[in-house]
């Protein structure tokens, strides 16, 4: 044990650690990966305390439901993907720059816990929904128009992920809360996921309601929506976002795979290039389909891949063009005069 340096472990049912002797020890571990390991909150507590250096924890398709508690000197990175993951609380990791909880599982009504503690150089934050993630901050639990302070912010995240359903209006009413925790986000990305509901009179003027968002305002500089699909919440919300965003200097708009007809791509296009912006430098590309995975990587290798200066861009698979007929629409396909990339600007 004590020259252990990483450890993966897939397809198997963890042994139970009670009766372990207490000096029982990982002193040289820095990486720990699991997939589709059995495995309750106790082991993996017992994992945690006695691994002094540990720096990567990556847990994917967790069979047991769990609660994972961080109290780490050496963590920085943590990814969960796929599991049941009851609650993560962030007790005291001063050197924890990511964590991402992903494809949750959940039973019922219930929900994932988020509390974070002390993280002080927390960086990376996602993929928060707000209908499977409670966020809790200083005992105070984030809900719709809960009034923010500094003690239910968490400054130190740039970067931040969330799946939201447009067409639901519990998820819409707990956006701006959300947002309003990370004032100083700079790269923000939205997956537009797909439902039968309709969030009825959430317009533009929900938005404007709504209020100031800080981090939309004035930190925002890049903006990737993902699985556009050109429904009217999601025109409301863009619309509000290109009116308030005054230092943005790039919009990726990634097209979702459902499109039937140039026409249609065409329409929801124009939309989007007669959006008023804020920031008159700013940048709108439209790029699409989404590949094989519907949005976001289900791969355990490079969802765990840390060494990329945006993780959350390895959820996507565009521009990859997945299209198998000439009858399948993909915007990547399209030939742009004068242009060699992959995506359509819209000026």
């Amino acid at each position: 044990m004590a020259t252990l340096t990483c450890l993966y472990l897939g397809l198997w049912k963890f042994p139970s650690t009670v009766g372990l002797p207490r000096k029982t020890c990982f002193p040289n571990l820095r990486e720990l990966e699991l997939c589709n390991v059995i495995m309750g909150s106790r082991d993996l507590d017992f994992i945690l305390d006695r691994s002094p250096v540990l720096e990567m924890l990556s847990i994917h398709g967790n069979l047991v439901k769990f609660r994972l508690r961080l109290v780490s000197q050496s963590i920085r990175k943590v990814a969960l993907t796929g599991s049941f993951v009851e609650e993560i609380f962030v007790v005291d990791a001063p050197c924890l720059d990511l964590l991402i909880h992903s494809e949750v599982w959940i039973l019922g009504g219930s929900c994932s816990k988020i509390k974070i503690g002390h993280a002080p150089r927390l960086n990376y934050l996602g993929l928060l929904h707000p209908r499977n993630h409670v966020l809790e901050f200083s005992n105070t639990i984030i809900k719709a128009r809960t009034r923010v302070s500094p003690s239910t912010m968490v400054p130190s995240v740039t970067f931040l992920a969330m799946h939201v359903r447009f067409g639901v209006r519990n998820d819409l009413k707990m956006m701006p809360s959300f947002l309003r925790c990370f004032p100083n986000v700079e790269d923000l990305h939205i997956w537009s996921m797909k439902t039968d509901r309709s969030a009825g009179k959430l317009n533009l003027k929900f938005w404007h309601e709504s209020g100031t968002i800080e981090c939309i305002q004035s930190h925002i500089k890049r903006l990737h929506f993902h699985d556009f699909r050109g429904g009217q919440s999601e025109l409301a919300f863009l619309k509000f976002f290109f009116e308030s965003a005054l230092v943005l200097e790039e919009a990726v708009i990634h097209l979702d795979a459902g499109f039937t007809s140039l026409e249609e791509i065409d329409s929801k296009l124009e939309i989007l290039g007669s959006m008023k912006r804020a920031s008159k430098a700013s940048l709108v590309v439209a790029t699409g389909c989404s590949g094989p995975q519907g949005g976001y990587t289900r791969s355990f290798k490079r969802g765990s891949d840390f060494s990329v200066r945006d993780p959350f861009a390895h959820y996507s698979d565009a521009p990859v063009c997945t299209c198998k007929t000439p009858l399948e629409i993909c915007i990547l396909c399209l030939k742009i005069p004068s242009s060699s990339g992959s995506a359509i600007m819209i000026s």
